[in-house]
């Protein structure tokens, strides 16, 4: 029995030396060869211990040159394809994409891939939306297949190729843009007006300067009540209706001090500054931040300048 094991031992010490050997430069043969007539004399299954920890180590050395010199290599690949209407648009799509992003940062689980693709749709479609484009065709393949096809829990194999296709169509211009009521004094932006290039910005734009034309009067409670978007794709118009609803108008009452501080309460109404009475103006919504940044180290008062701000902030 102890011959068949020292057979095997030398026959697997033997592979290892000379799969090692064959591999090494020139010049380092010799020392390799060096190195194993000195270990001729050593048992047999200390010579293969030798043998296959310096066959390890020089793999690990092998594989961290090609790490340092190559560096990290992406998982996959991945092209995003567009019509010529948005190529000027390439990198904001770029940016919105969170498979090229996967790409970029190595990713190579095939389940988050997928889970980018999937989520590629909305997030390509809502950039288009911000430009304009309400009729575009987004197609996302993974090796092929249409990403919206594959289940989420698909069990994939490693993900070579994912192909990214955007048909944006033509940009949408305003049909009918109508915002109303507005406050005295207060206009829609320029960009919100019939022929323009209908981007989701300039809706959102008016819509906020109508409600803020408002509250800057003393309607804290404006809000947007009715939105009517309707796209008509043959004609390539959007057309906007926003209505506002203006709330009543708010005043600001009575402020109530708690009693147990050895601060005079008139001092302590003068610090607090609360207009009883008056209207909530712009002047107050400016200083709103101000007045929920201070600190000052009395209790009763500070507990008063929080309250206000919680209910400045449910106005809003």
């Amino acid at each position: 029995m102890r011959r068949v094991r020292l057979g095997v031992s030398r026959f697997l010490a033997l592979f290892f030396h000379w799969g090692a050997f064959i591999s090494l430069p020139a010049k380092s043969r010799v020392a390799f060869h060096e190195v194993t007539e000195r270990l001729r004399d050593v048992g047999s299954w200390q010579s293969m211990n030798v043998m296959i920890s310096f066959f390890r180590a020089r793999i690990a050395l092998i594989s961290f040159g090609f790490a340092c010199v190559c560096g990290p290599v992406s998982a996959f690949d991945a092209n995003l394809q567009l019509s010529p209407e948005v190529e000027a648009l390439k990198d904001e799509l770029s940016a919105a994409s969170l498979v090229l992003a996967a790409r970029r940062e190595g990713v190579a689980s095939s389940q988050d891939i997928l889970a980018a693709a999937q989520a590629d749709y909305g997030r390509l479609v809502s950039a288009l939306y911000e430009r304009g484009y309400y009729g575009p065709v987004v197609s996302i393949r993974v090796d092929g297949r249409e990403a919206a096809d594959i289940p989420p829990l698909a069990r994939l194999g490693q993900v070579v190729r994912v192909d990214l296709r955007v048909e944006s169509g033509r940009a949408f211009k305003l049909g009918v843009a109508k915002i109303a009521p507005l406050a005295e004094g207060t206009a829609a932006p320029d960009r919100f007006r019939s022929g323009a290039v209908a981007e989701l910005s300039t809706i959102r734009d008016a819509a906020q300067a109508g409600v803020g034309g408002w509250r800057a009067v003393g309607y804290a409670k404006a809000r947007v009540a009715r939105e009517r978007v309707v796209a008509n794709h043959g004609r390539g118009e959007l057309d906007v209706d926003l209505g506002i609803d203006t709330g009543p108008r708010v005043r600001f009452g009575a402020l109530n001090i708690e009693e147990g501080s050895a601060v005079r309460l008139n001092r302590i109404r003068k610090i607090a500054g609360v207009p009883t009475g008056k209207f909530l103006t712009l002047k107050h919504w400016s200083g709103l931040p101000r007045v929920c940044a201070v600190r000052v180290f009395l209790p009763l008062w500070h507990c008063a300048r929080r309250t206000l701000c919680a209910r400045m902030a449910q106005w809003m």
